[in-house]
C-alpha cells in the first residue's frame, strides 16, 4: 500500500535544495537541552514546511487583495467575484499541506530523537534539536526521570 499524502509530502521535501533552507537563528537557551542535530532529510522536510508557510502568506495577500477589489467594485452582491473562490481553494490547499507536513516533521523529530514523552521541543541554530526541560509527561518528575525518557 502506498500512502499518497505522505508520499507526496516526502517527494516534495526531497526536491528541496538545502542551500535554499534558512537555518533557525535562535541559540540554545537556559532550560533547553540539546539532544541531536537534524538529519538532511528532516532539514528538507522542515524546509518544505517553511516554503508552504510562505506560500500561505502570499495566497492570503492575493485573496484579501482580490476580495477588496470585488468589494470596491460591488461585485459580490451582483454576480459574485470571478476567481475569488479559486483563490480560497488554493489557500486552503496550502494550509492543509502545511499542517500535514509540519505534523509529519514534528512526529519524525519526536520519533528519531526519542522525545515522545517530552512536552516541548524545538530546533535551534546549527539545526540542533532541543528539549525544553520542564517535566516528563510519563512520570511527572521534573529532573531525574525514572523512565530515562527525558
Amino acid at each position: 500500500m502506498k500512502l499518497s499524502v505522505v508520499s507526496r509530502i516526502l517527494d516534495a521535501a526531497d526536491n528541496i535544495n538545502l542551500a535554499d533552507i534558512r537555518e533557525p537563528e535562535s541559540n540554545i537557551k537556559e532550560g533547553e537541552k540539546e539532544v541531536g542535530v537534524l538529519s538532511i532529510d528532516l532539514k528538507k522536510l522542515h524546509g518544505y514546511s517553511f516554503a508552504l508557510s510562505e506560500k500561505i502568506k502570499l495566497a492570503k495577500k492575493k485573496y484579501v487583495k482580490k476580495g477588496l477589489h470585488c468589494l470596491s467594485d460591488n461585485l459580490l452582491k451582483e454576480n459574485g467575484c470571478s476567481g475569488l473562490e479559486d483563490l480560497l481553494i488554493e489557500l486552503e490547499d496550502y494550509e492543509r499541506d502545511y499542517s500535514r507536513a509540519n505534523d509529519l516533521f514534528w512526529a519524525e523529530v519526536r520519533e528519531v530523537y526519542r522525545l515522545k514523552n517530552v512536552e516541548t521541543i524545538g530546533i535551534r541554530a546549527g539545526w540542533k534539536v532541543v528539549k525544553i526541560i520542564d517535566k516528563c509527561l510519563a512520570c511527572e518528575k521534573k529532573d531525574g526521570c525514572i523512565l530515562r525518557s527525558c
